[in-house]
């Protein structure tokens, strides 16, 4: 329909009412018996006085019907007069709730009622613009962010973008909820007063069981190291450069106690060094306090013994260069040796270890060690017969 067609409706219905005004009370009402509809239809324009009551206007259909372009199939008689419809939605409104279910551009199918004073009352069932009063599926336009609602698309991946708050419970934050929202994922949302929230309930995601924390030194109590938490880094994943796996998280020191200390000696040496870590998860103690321990993960997979490949033969001191893993082109690390009997020298000790020869090692701190104990050697004299 065009805005002259439009125009035209709107006149008759102005020379109607100019005709109702010049007719005796009788004649309008047969004429209405006849011509009016047992609804009307009315589009809300703003709240009225009392509560679920609105001050609307008249309409009437427009010739949309096959129309898919998303043309309002009404359209109001503004010149008409303002009419007071109560939405049977609300026909017992919360006491001290000033709050009204319906918004301007809102629909109302009314029809007319005479009250307990014998006024005309106007009273209707009420349809929402644009389908709101109904649960849509959304899309979500994004992954969960840190607060509580999210952009998502109406009832399609491309449909119109509105905002949907979602109540969490025990929270916040979507990013920290459960289920976690993804770019693309569907939800069922309803509109109020204009609002569009989220019809499932969410909650806070438990504490992650399991964190991963980075030695930095020795804390008060024996077995126990200041750590800072770490998080995997994405971009070495794939890495083969011997780049970490972990960064850190952040840098605020946590008290983790490694396991595999819970009964040190009384003469304490720390297993850890920095740059271990520790795979740790929270329990509370006798006295209700949140500790975290864990199992340690020693750097260089010093916690089970390797095989080394002496780069040079045994020369004076206790130590010798070593590839480790892999002779020749393994990593590089010296090798402390023990000689028993106060030795000093490897080339002075048993076996005489020579280039390329393997041995077994393990960490110590931050000292790489053979495992076997060499014995010392003395120079003889022979003599011939």
């Amino acid at each position: 329909m065009n805005q002259n067609q439009i125009n035209s409706k709107i006149a008759r219905f102005d020379e109607r009412a100019r005709l109702e005004r010049l007719m005796p009370p009788e004649m309008i009402q047969k004429t209405k018996a006849i011509r009016h509809p047992l609804f009307k239809y009315f589009v809300v324009q703003s709240n009225a006085t009392g509560d679920a009551v609105y001050n609307c206007k008249e309409a009437f259909l427009l010739d949309e019907w096959d129309d898919t372009t998303g043309t309002n199939k009404f359209h109001e008689w503004s010149a008409g007069p303002t009419t007071e419809v109560m939405n049977l939605g609300e026909f017992y409104p919360l006491q001290n709730d000033s709050r009204h279910m319906l918004l301007p551009n809102d629909i109302l199918v009314a029809f007319s009622r005479i009250d307990l004073q014998q006024n005309p009352r106007w009273v209707g069932i009420p349809f929402l613009e644009t389908n709101k009063d109904a649960c849509r599926v959304a899309y979500c336009d994004e992954d969960a962010q840190d607060r509580d609602w999210i952009w998502a698309r109406l009832d399609s991946p491309t449909g119109t973008q509105v905002t949907v708050y979602c109540n969490i419970v025990d929270g916040t934050k979507l990013d920290e909820a459960v289920p976690l929202l993804s770019d693309g994922d569907k939800i069922l949302v309803r509109s109020v007063a204009g609002t569009y929230y989220c019809t499932g309930l969410f909650r806070k995601a438990p504490e992650q069981s399991v964190k991963i924390f980075e030695v930095q030194s020795e804390a008060t109590g024996d077995g126990v190291y200041n750590c800072y938490e770490q998080i995997l880094d994405a971009t070495e994943w794939d890495d083969t450069a011997g780049d970490s796996k972990v960064d850190d998280l952040n840098t605020t020191s946590v008290e983790v106690l490694n396991l595999a200390e819970f009964d040190p000696e009384s003469t304490y040496v720390a297993h850890l060094q920095q740059g271990d870590l520790i795979a740790a998860w929270k329990k509370t103690d006798d006295e209700s306090n949140d500790r975290w321990v864990g199992l340690p993960l020693r750097k260089d997979n010093a916690d089970r013994p390797r095989r080394a490949f002496c780069k040079n033969d045994a020369g004076s001191g206790n130590t010798i260069d070593c590839y480790l893993d892999i002779d020749g082109t393994g990593t590089e690390i010296t090798v402390t040796f023990d000689i028993a009997q106060g030795g000093s020298n490897v080339n002075e000790a048993e076996p005489r270890l020579k280039d390329g020869d393997p041995i077994t090692v393990y960490k110590d701190g931050n000292t790489w060690r053979c495992y076997t104990v060499l014995q010392p050697t003395e120079d003889c004299e022979c003599y011939e017969s």
